[in-house]
């Protein structure tokens, strides 16, 4: 009986310390990384530094909205932007036909691979085991990844705001996908849900089917029909018409929206959405950067008072600030050139806790090489708690 208590007492004080490591601090090569949910012991060490200069980030302008006047984006959004608004635009059927990506994919991977990673409208990363690219918009010269509630007619009833018309959302992924929704093969028709009149919710995906890579179209409308993912497919295709037909790397550019490759210093911005200064929902990160060799990009976050590395479990799976900001860069040999990189971020913190982050921008070439930094920037910043 002494052995069995003795037993349980080891047992429970063992799942206790792993609680404690895993909702607390871990000590991982030498680096203290410092979770959302660290103790408040830690939060209440760390001060604003004073030696050095402190870079307030960006007021995040996602999300393009019905009706909006005089704003900037690319051709693919606005495209969308027309057909969300248009009520002649609906669609019981879609016409799935892939044939110029695969074409592109067997015959010149290596310059599809190129235009994903180069191009700022597409965010182009292995994850899950797999290669994938997400579409980004352009609204007034920030590139953003496509947000719920996408296109969006809202109107301000007294202190809320109300949606009164639609909203529609579409994102188009292009790789080995592995998710719901309805499948067919290259060169079929797919006939799209139908919603009631009352303005309930109806979600549409399909998902494309090639010999070796996949293109799935999402759309989540207000709408009886849908309006956008026709629209969405159709300048997808389009779009990679273009680039089976660019032999070089002139032309490779030009098939991209304009300003797709800055010239210019490398640049390293942090862009705050959502509320005000004393209510920040969310960061994402966004660097123009050329390594000048293929390779991925990846960031990495110190709280600056403390020395600690911030290492965000992220995901159910474990996942790290490394792991989700992992992409695929653009590149050339012209240092000159400039891509972009960049994707949300999590920050934790305590209690609204105003501190400084060091964001560092990490290159590991395609090659094997040694990784290397590229840049970084010091912001000041509130975390949250989670």
């Amino acid at each position: 009986m002494k052995c069995c208590s003795l037993f349980g007492r080891i047992f429970w004080a063992a799942v206790i310390i792993l609680l404690w490591t895993w909702e607390g601090q871990i000590w991982c090569n030498r680096t203290r990384r410092v979770f959302s949910s660290a103790p408040d012991a830690f939060w209440k060490k760390v001060e604003l530094p004073t030696d050095c200069e402190l870079a307030i980030p960006m007021v995040s302008t996602r999300g393009l909205h019905l009706g909006m006047e005089k704003v900037e984006t690319d051709r693919y959004s606005q495209a969308l932007l027309n057909a969300a608004s248009d009520s002649r635009n609906a669609h019981m059927t879609l016409s799935c036909d892939i044939t110029v990506v695969v074409d592109l994919f067997k015959q010149d991977p290596e310059r599809l691979w190129r235009y994903l990673a180069c191009n700022p409208g597409w965010r182009f990363a292995h994850t899950y085991g797999r290669d994938g690219a997400e579409r980004r918009v352009l609204k007034d010269g920030q590139w953003h990844i496509q947000e719920w509630e996408y296109l969006q007619n809202c109107e301000n009833s007294g202190d809320d705001f109300e949606i009164t018309s639609d909203e529609s959302q579409c994102t188009i992924t292009i790789g080995d996908l592995d998710f719901y929704g309805t499948k067919c093969k290259s060169g079929e028709s797919v006939r799209l849900k139908a919603g009631p009149e009352d303005g309930s919710q109806i979600d549409c995906e399909v998902v494309c089917l090639g010999d070796g890579i996949s293109l799935g179209v999402y759309e989540r409308t207000y709408f009886p029909t849908c309006r956008v993912m026709q629209t969405a497919f159709d300048l997808t295709k389009e779009e990679f018409a273009r680039v089976r037909n660019a032999t070089n790397w002139p032309m490779l550019k030009a098939a991209m929206p304009e300003g797709a490759v800055r010239r210019g210093p490398s640049t390293l911005d942090l862009l705050a959405s959502g509320g005000d200064d004393a209510e920040v929902l969310g960061y994402s990160y966004q660097a123009w950067i050329n390594p000048v060799e293929k390779g991925e990009t990846y960031l990495r976050a110190f709280e600056v008072s403390q020395g600690v590395e911030l290492g965000i479990p992220t995901s159910m799976d474990g996942g790290s600030m490394k792991n989700d900001t992992q992409e695929y860069a653009g590149w050339s040999d012209d240092p000159e050139e400039k891509f972009l990189v960049g994707s949300k971020i999590f920050l934790p913190g305590s209690r609204r806790k105003t501190y400084a982050v060091r964001l560092e921008v990490w290159f590991a070439p395609a090659n094997g090489g040694p990784e290397r930094k590229l840049l970084e920037r010091v912001f000041k910043v509130k975390g949250k708690a989670q």
